[in-house]
């Protein structure tokens, strides 16, 4: 399953400010809890943002946990 992002300000995972820049992007995959006995793999594109405080950093993803699952990424 693949997510695409809502259209949002970005926040830094390091200082926590709003960053508009991107300095690049990839995918990351999480596992999900089984949906009918069927394993869902989540593909969610990750930002690295240009932070002029920090850096290139990735964008904070509170949601994205041990415990994440498919409705808290949803919200996304």
């Amino acid at each position: 399953m693949r997510l695409e992002p809502k259209a949002r300000r970005q926040y830094c995972s390091g200082c926590g400010r709003g960053v508009s820049a991107v300095h690049d992007w990839g995918e990351q995959r999480v596992r999900d809890q089984p949906v009918f006995e069927v394993p869902v793999v989540l593909i969610i594109p990750r930002l690295r943002l240009a932070c002029r405080r920090c850096g290139p950093k990735r964008e904070r993803q509170p949601a994205l946990t041990q415990l994440a699952t498919v409705l808290a990424l949803a919200r996304l």
